[in-house]
């Protein structure tokens, strides 16, 4: 009797049946773990999701702790885009965001410095908190005193009344203003339209109406103009609003300087020459007598760290005068260079067509916190 080979082997049959069989679980263990609702892939996402939870309650703590901070500063309705620069004085300045702290001083009397992350734009905060915030008639100085005005029928319209009182509510909440740390300087632009200001030193100043440099210290501008562009600067943001200054935030910034033992109202009169680019100036040294200065150049021409607001060129403000029932001028204030100090001043007040562009007229941007 023959005896049956037993054969073990595998067919090929069956080892395609395999490898077809194996593929088809590869491909079910992979979309199970790689798929769109794979076992990899929601473990990724709650990773993700984990991350994303851990940096929303970060971000969350860090408002809370910010808000304890500012309601133990007694700042507690100050926006959440703005933090606080503790002073040495213990008073809060606010510091909005999109600007850094510059650490040129820590006091409030000495000028606290802030600038712009973007441009590089400074600006010097002025307290209100122990100055008047007010308009001031000052004694001894040549020109009207306070026959101008801030808010008056038929010469404030009624989008100008609502700018004002905007500004005095705001700089009431947070205590001061900040003030252009130079006098205005050009940026860029082909058209009136399109022309921006830098708040830093200038290059170098016009000596004619023409066309513009860059970094040129911004006079032969026309009080109108000059408001525009002061609004466009930080027209976009919603912290902060950059605005002509009205003679309130003038004549405060003077008296601040006063109150923090910088200047002595001796100072606003023909004493101006001691702080300010005049024609009887000894601060201009090299430049000689009558010569316009780059804002920042003049380093005796500062205080609490403001350059050039006592003399060099006259500045455009949104204060208006009313000149015989007849016309309405803007206001400038302070000195120029062409005058000597007993006829034009740090406190002076001049007037100017609202078109009028000269050499000695410029202007400086000034800023509130708006939330």
């Amino acid at each position: 009797m023959r005896k049956v080979k037993n054969n073990k082997g595998v067919t090929l049959v069956a080892l395609v049946i395999t490898i077809i069989v194996l593929l088809i679980l590869a491909s079910v263990s992979i979309s199970l773990l790689f798929g769109q609702d794979g076992i990899i892939t929601r473990a990724q996402d709650a990773a993700r999701n984990w991350e994303e939870a851990s940096k929303h309650e970060e971000d969350t703590l860090d408002i809370l702790l910010s808000k304890i901070d500012k309601a133990e500063m007694g700042v507690a309705d100050w926006s959440d885009n703005v933090s606080v620069i503790m002073t040495d004085e213990k008073i809060p300045v606010p510091l909005p965001e999109g600007f850094v702290n510059t650490d040129i001083t820590n006091s409030i009397n000495e000028g606290i410095v802030i600038e712009d992350e973007d441009d590089g734009n400074q600006f010097v905060w002025v307290s209100i908190r122990n100055t008047l915030f007010a308009r001031k008639k000052w004694e001894n100085t040549w020109g009207f005193t306070l026959t101008s005005e801030e808010i008056k029928n038929g010469v404030w319209d009624e989008i100008e009344e609502l700018e004002y009182k905007k500004m005095v509510e705001k700089v009431g909440k947070y205590g001061g203003f900040y003030i252009g740390r130079y006098e205005s300087s050009y940026k860029g632009g082909s058209s009136i339209a399109d022309y921006e200001a830098y708040v830093k030193p200038s290059g170098s100043a016009k000596s004619a109406q023409g066309s513009y440099e860059i970094g040129q210290l911004w006079n032969w501008i026309s009080c109108n103009d000059a408001k525009s562009i002061s609004n466009k600067l930080y027209e976009d943001s919603e912290i902060v609003t950059s605005f002509l200054p009205w003679g309130i935030n003038f004549d405060t910034t003077l008296q601040w300087l006063i109150y923090t033992g910088e200047k002595i109202e001796l100072d606003m009169g023909e004493d101006s020459k001691n702080w300010g680019n005049f024609r009887n100036s000894a601060l201009k040294g090299a430049l000689g007598s009558s010569v316009i200065a780059n804002t920042g150049e003049i380093s005796a021409a500062q205080a609490n760290n403001i350059y050039d607001l006592a003399g060099n060129i006259q500045e455009l403000t949104q204060e208006k005068v009313n000149i015989d029932n007849l016309r309405v001028n803007g206001v400038v204030r302070g000195g120029g260079y062409t005058h000597e100090t007993h006829i034009n001043n740090a406190s002076i007040r001049n007037n100017n067509s609202m078109t009028a562009e000269n050499n000695a007229t410029g202007f400086r941007i000034y800023m509130y916190i708006k939330d």
